[in-house]
Formats: structure tokens, sequence, C-alpha cells
């Protein structure tokens, strides 16, 4: 708090001063300023800190996954598929201006997982680390085989006009859905803390609905270039949409055996290297 520690706070890696006892100079120097003097205050930084940081690296994995979904449905068909029309600009617009940004407000305000503060710190690059983009690939894929199945599906038993309204909700319903999956990276998105979070369920709901809506009413069905469907119709969209959170499970449950297998096999090393060292 004294003008002799600014030299030490600017040296260290995290120079953090006293707000209410500290010299302006110390202050100024310093990376954090604790405004009550009290040090707890320092753990409930690190902490909010930690949740920012993972509510950004979601969004950045919910965002990248469901563009990948969209680029590569759309360069498949059109590559295998050309004969057939398919999603349209009109309509790929109508997902990412309302199906993307829906469930992004609400995952800006998810809370901090109950195992952010056992985790070790992380660096700023490590938002598009390996580790990172693993589940942005599995699910980007994941959600463009399901998209495109449905379309092959739906061509060959209701026709094109069909099959790419179809497409284009199961397409909308698979994001709208996969914002379950990525309020946390290892952990089930039934866990604990599931209705925390009462805006990602409105926002869902608004999603879904206004999709709804779209082809309830004829004048939107004529603009968006989609037709009614059937309620067998419907199930197959909702059945096909929703199959995105028991996978995302699966593939979360064989992340975690691996991650307490790589954490036994560093927990063995460190202790090998602390018998040595004593």
């Amino acid at each position: 708090d004294g003008i002799n520690d600014a030299p030490g706070i600017r040296k260290a890696d995290i120079g953090i001063a006293m707000g209410l006892s500290g010299t302006d100079v110390t202050k100024s120097a310093a990376d954090m300023v604790i405004a009550d003097d009290d040090f707890s205050t320092i753990v409930k930084a690190v902490e909010e800190g930690r949740r920012v940081f993972s509510n950004i690296k979601h969004t950045i994995q919910f965002f990248l996954a469901t563009n990948l979904a969209e680029v590569l449905s759309i360069l498949i068909v059109t590559l295998a598929l050309y004969r057939y029309d398919f999603l349209t600009s009109t309509q790929l617009l109508w997902i990412n201006l309302i199906t993307d940004s829906l469930p992004v407000l609400s995952l800006g305000a998810e809370r901090a997982e109950r195992d952010a503060m056992l985790r070790p710190p992380r660096r700023a690059g490590d938002l598009f680390a390996a580790d990172s983009m693993i589940p942005v690939l599995f699910y980007g894929l994941m959600q463009a085989a399901l998209c495109i199945g449905v379309f092959v599906w739906g061509v060959g038993r209701y026709g094109n006009a069909v099959a790419v309204t179809m497409t284009f909700f199961v397409l909308s319903f698979l994001e709208l859905f996969h914002s379950f999956n990525i309020r946390s990276e290892y952990g089930s998105a039934f866990g604990k803390g599931f209705f925390e979070n009462k805006m990602l369920f409105l926002t869902v709901f608004i999603g879904v609905a206004v999709n709804v809506v779209l082809c309830v009413v004829p004048a939107f069905c004529t603009a968006f270039g989609i037709v009614p469907l059937t309620a067998a119709q419907w199930a197959v969209v909702f059945g096909t949409s929703f199959s995105i959170v028991p996978v995302a499970e699966i593939f979360k449950a064989i992340r975690r055996a691996f991650m307490r297998k790589k954490n036994r096999a560093y927990g063995k090393n460190h202790s090998a290297v602390s018998l040595r060292a004593s």
C-alpha cells in the first residue's frame, strides 16, 4: 500500500494494491485494486474472472460449431445433391440473426461452474487451443450430419419443398437445444443447477415459438420459402433436433473419462517429482 511497494507491484505478474489505505502511486502501478482492503475479495474476483472467461469460451464454441454445421451442410448438399434446392439466403439469415443470437444472450449470464476454483489458471490463448476446438469439430460435424440426413430422408419421402422446410427447422432447433450442452464443457447438461439459468429456457422457448409461427402463418411461409408440416413431420424435426443432447452427454462422458485418466497420470508424475526433489 506504500510508495515503496510500487516497484514490486509493477514487477509482479499480477500486482495488487489496497484501495482504501493504498497510495495513489501504488494503485496506479497495480493491475488490481482491492476497493475494500479485504483479501477475500481477491478470491471473489478470480472466481468472477473465471466465470467470464468460461462464458466467453462457451459462446465462441457455440458460434463456431453452429456456423461449421451450416457451412458443411450447404457445401456437401451443393456438391452431392446439386439437383435439389436447399436452404435459401433468407432462411440462413433468419437462423444467424434469430436462432444463433437468442441463446448467446443467456450464455453470457451463466453462473460459474461449481469446480471453477479447482481448475488451474488458463491463458487467453486457450480459447482456441486444440482441446477447446475438439467440441467445436464434434458438435459441428454432428449437427451437419443430422441436417443432411433429414434432408436426404425428406427428399425421398416427401419431396424437395418439405425436405427444405424440415432441414431449416432442424438446423434452427439443433442450435437452440445445443445451447444446453454448451453450458458446461465436461459436465452433464442435466447436472446440478440445471434450472438456474432461467433466461436460457426463456430464450429457447422464444426461439422455438417464433420458428413455429413461421410455419403457421401463410405469409411467412411464402416469404421464407417453406411449407406447412404435418404432425409426423414435426415429430421428426423435434426428435432429430433434441438428439444432439443425449449424443453430447455420451461425448462428455468419454471426455471426462480421458480427463480423469490424464489427472491420475499427472498426479503420479507430480508425486514422483516431489519424492525425487525431497
